[in-house]
């Protein structure tokens, strides 16, 4: 809910609850052969005060706190906590709009992580908006790739978070027939990329997630959207990508089962009861980790930096007029 003040002032808190259950069975007609089941929820609640300074400028500031639970056969029984907080100021003078974002991560077992963002977008017209972007995010690592274990696959309970700075350039352009199309070029760093990784040399190895690289994006995204034929809507979406990679040899792959050599890597990791795993060719990690990076817009993990909302430009879109 929200309420406001008479100066125009709103505040607004919201609680969230979420449970999800898991039972997985390898063997259909053989339940015990293996069987996992999970149990997780999560608790939390946030709070948004929006605070008008001038006609033209506004600040947001706001909080959260979120504890996750797991009761796992396979993961075990396990909590967190996190907080956060977060503020956005907003600069809106007619054609030109700016966002300036800050915010602050607590999570249980890990230091504090500051994520800076901006953001600026100039309206030519009532076609046409140029926007640029950057900041900065994290992407901690799940339980599965903490905690997770089978016969072919393992997990490592201290890997480091994944840290990324990233920035892009776009239009956005109001065509004919109420199509809207967008255009985003973007970059992003990523250091201590998580994945799953076994020695070549070894083929009785394990798979182990690992910090393994870091890497730098580049692309270029494309969307045509808003075409209607009759009750359809249709729409187009065309991506480019590049990607490189700086492997180190970490202190971790030496200490693998059979030592030595590059190590096969697997992007993703295990299905959450697997077993088996087929290794893909060993190039196909990187694109695999591509797959999981969008335009610079969007936040490797985690809600938009003031936790405000999904965009981070409130500026009316272009419009077909």
């Amino acid at each position: 809910w929200t309420t406001s003040t008479a100066g125009g002032v709103s505040v607004t808190p919201q609680l969230t609850y979420r449970r999800h259950v898991d039972d997985f069975f390898l063997e259909r007609n053989d339940p015990g052969f293996y069987h996992n089941h999970h149990v997780s929820t999560q608790a939390g609640g946030n709070i948004v005060t929006r605070v008008p300074l001038s006609t033209a400028s506004s600040l947001a500031l706001g909080g959260e706190g979120v504890r996750e639970s797991l009761a796992s056969n396979n993961l075990g029984y396990r909590h967190q906590d996190r907080q956060g907080l977060f503020g956005e100021l907003g600069w809106d003078p007619g054609a030109l709009e700016t966002r300036l974002g800050l915010r602050v991560d607590w999570r249980q077992g890990l230091a504090p992580f500051v994520s800076p963002s901006a953001s600026v977008a100039l309206r030519l017209g009532s076609r046409v908006r140029l926007r640029a972007e950057g900041g900065r995010a994290f992407r901690t690592p799940t339980w599965t790739e903490r905690f997770y274990t089978d016969p072919a696959n393992r997990g490592t309970p201290d890997l480091k978070p994944e840290r990324t700075w990233a920035g892009g350039l776009g239009v956005d352009v109001a065509l004919p027939w109420g199509v809207l199309g967008r255009a985003t070029v973007f970059t992003r760093h990523t250091q201590d990329l998580i994945d799953w990784v076994k020695p070549t040399a070894d083929a009785s190895a394990v798979w182990t997630a690992e910090n393994v690289a870091s890497a730098t994006f580049r692309g270029l995204e494309a969307t045509l959207s808003g075409f209607r034929a009759g009750p359809v809507r249709l729409g187009a979406r065309a991506s480019w990508l590049t990607v490189a990679a700086d492997e180190p040899p970490g202190p971790a792959t030496p200490d693998l089962p059979g030592g030595g050599g590059p190590p096969t890597r697997r992007a993703g990791g295990p299905a959450p009861a697997a077993i088996t795993a087929r290794p893909d060719p060993a190039d196909a990690a990187v694109a695999g980790l591509a797959a999981r990076v969008g335009a610079a817009g969007q936040r490797v993990a985690g809600p938009s930096v003031a936790g405000l909302s999904g965009a981070r430009s409130g500026m009316p879109m272009p419009t077909a007029g």
